[in-house]
């Protein structure tokens, strides 16, 4: 998979303090995707209180499509484990 690089994910996402703590033991529990729900939650709140419409939308985009393109990027790991 290409690096963003104008976004420098994979450093965001290597020191992300959540991830790591979720990580950490090697299990993912309920009460972990619950607490992270929240918190994306209210960031997301958040955002649509201090964005604009078009902010929002843009936003939007840019998730739904790092989605799409986690998705398609793990599906074809598994393919190619077969």
């Amino acid at each position: 998979m290409n690096k963003i690089d104008i976004l420098d994910l994979e450093s965001v996402m290597m020191n992300n303090v959540s991830l790591k703590k979720i990580l950490e033991d090697g299990v993912v529990t309920e009460e972990e995707v619950r607490e992270q729900s929240e918190k994306v939650t209210a960031i997301a709140e958040n955002l649509q209180q201090i964005c604009t419409e078009e902010q929002l939308k843009m936003i939007q985009a840019l998730i739904a499509e790092m989605n799409a393109l986690y998705v398609a990027y793990n599906y074809n790991e598994l393919l190619s484990i077969r």
